[in-house]
């Protein structure tokens, strides 16, 4: 705004208009993805102004930084528009956005960015974003928390450049850096999945999930697709409890003795679910009906339902035969992907928090292992930063208890632009200080935690002939 008005209106019509049309009416949104992938810190919505203030603050050429965000905000609206490339890349777009993967933009918009410029082809954007569907569907099903998405997609990019070398492709660091993470930041592996996917109330989840979740079991990879998504959006199709939730003396009958735990047991479970146009009319019949009724189940044309045809009866028996097909469907539909990627590590270049802090101070880091996670980092801020965000989830009263205390790197409320907010009422400062300090902080923090300073290793960056790390 100190600007002149002639280039003022110049920058506007030639930026700052087109990155409005890209964004539609999310500008909001786009700013904080755009802040996300460049600081690799996450901004409240409330707090998106200030931040790009003080982002911005730093840069002396304005023009640069608009012609960055607009080519940011054309991805962004690739993404939102599901025009990516190839149908298949765009089916997959489609499909992300029904499990509200809005906390992966910034790492798919750094990524678009990345493989416009580096002539990256269909085939790889489509390994990128069939591995984020499965990563987040197979955690969703695990129940694992979706706040560690956001400390994830906000550096899983940068984390993939930093090994990024020729002839690695990106998806297969990525799936490293993904498959590395452990607790709750994990990618469930086939055995944890099969028992979430298996044993969840699918019936409870949002509805957009169901969609999703009933448009893959139908059309798999078939070219042949019926719109479930947008069939169950307009109410033409409905879930339908094979065995009913509510059950009639015939139903109990034909359960047998155990019929009260099977029905508990099972009622809202994938095994138990299929969809219908005929809800009502099937109500809570016995099977046999439900099978040969007009439009039953032998008259659909539903695949899930041509399987459910097959059966007599509808016991346990036959729910874990179909509880098992749909566990092998689930890893066909959502595999977990494979990679021979491995970080190089230079012998000798390896170090823990337990060592003599002589042994970091002047060199620079590559990544850190940290409770199984093998995280790439930038610098010993960077990492300072995501340690105290882990120590953070395992036990925040603990830092909160410290910046109620006289210790100068956490606050409770301050206006320094060096202290970034963790949560409500809880900020650290991880830059103002030296290697040997940021180490001394975190000595202090496992004493505090009673964690053992070998849980903590750091693998550095090769001393080159010139003596530099």
């Amino acid at each position: 705004m100190n600007l002149p008005p002639d280039i003022q209106e110049n920058y506007y019509d030639t930026y700052w208009n087109k990155i409005e049309r890209h964004c539609r009416k999310e500008l909001d949104g786009f700013v904080r993805n755009y802040l996300t992938i460049k600081t690799s810190q996450i901004p409240t919505m409330s707090g998106i102004y200030p931040a790009f203030k003080n982002y911005a603050k730093g840069i002396n050429d304005i023009e640069a930084v608009l012609k960055d965000m607009l080519i940011y905000a054309e991805a962004y609206e690739r993404i939102t528009t599901f025009s990516l490339g190839n149908a298949d890349i765009n089916e997959v777009a489609k499909r992300l956005e029904k499990l509200d993967i809005t906390v992966a933009y910034p790492f798919l918009m750094a990524f678009l960015v990345y493989s416009k410029n580096e002539g990256i082809g269909d085939i790889e954007i489509f390994k990128v974003f069939s591995c984020i569907e499965t990563f987040i569907f197979r955690r969703l099903m695990c129940g694992l928390p979706t706040n560690a998405l956001n400390k994830i997609f906000a550096t899983l990019h940068n984390s993939v450049i930093r090994f990024k070398t020729s002839g690695i492709s990106y998806s297969d660091i990525m799936i490293f850096s993904l498959e590395s993470r452990k607790a709750s930041g994990a990618f469930p592996k086939d055995a944890e999945f099969i028992t979430g996917f298996t044993t969840k109330n699918v019936y409870s989840m949002k509805g957009k999930n169901k969609e999703y979740i009933f448009d893959r079991l139908e059309n798999g990879s078939s070219k042949e697709k019926i719109d479930i998504s947008a069939n169950m959006a307009n109410g033409i199709l409905t879930i339908e409890h094979i065995m009913p939730q509510t059950l009639s003396l015939k139903w109990e009958q034909a359960l047998g003795p155990n019929w009260r735990e099977i029905h508990e047991k099972w009622q809202h479970c994938i095994a138990n679910l299929t969809l219908t146009g005929y809800n009502s009319k099937y109500s809570n019949l016995p099977f046999k009906d439900k099978k040969y009724i007009e439009n039953g189940f032998c008259q659909s044309g539903l695949r899930l339902n041509q399987y459910i045809a097959t059966f007599d009866k509808w016991t346990e028996e036959e729910l874990d035969t179909r509880n098992a097909k749909l566990a092998e469907m689930a890893l066909k539909i959502w595999p977990y992907p494979e990679t021979s990627f491995v970080p190089p590590v230079n012998e000798g270049d390896t170090s823990s928090l337990s060592d003599d802090t002589n042994a970091q101070t002047g060199r620079q880091i590559q990544y850190y292992e940290f409770f199984g996670d093998k995280i790439a980092v930038q610098s010993w801020a960077d990492l300072l930063w995501k340690v105290v965000n882990t120590l953070f989830e395992l036990d925040p009263t603990i830092l909160y208890d410290v910046a109620k205390s006289d210790n100068v790197w956490f606050m409770t409320e301050t206006d320094d632009p060096d202290y970034h907010k963790l949560a409500d009422g809880l900020y650290f400062c991880n830059s103002k200080s030296n290697t040997y300090n940021k180490i001394a902080i975190l000595k202090n923090l496992f004493k505090l935690y009673g964690l053992d300073e070998d849980e903590l290793t750091f693998v550095l960056k090769p001393i080159d002939d010139t003596g530099r790390s």
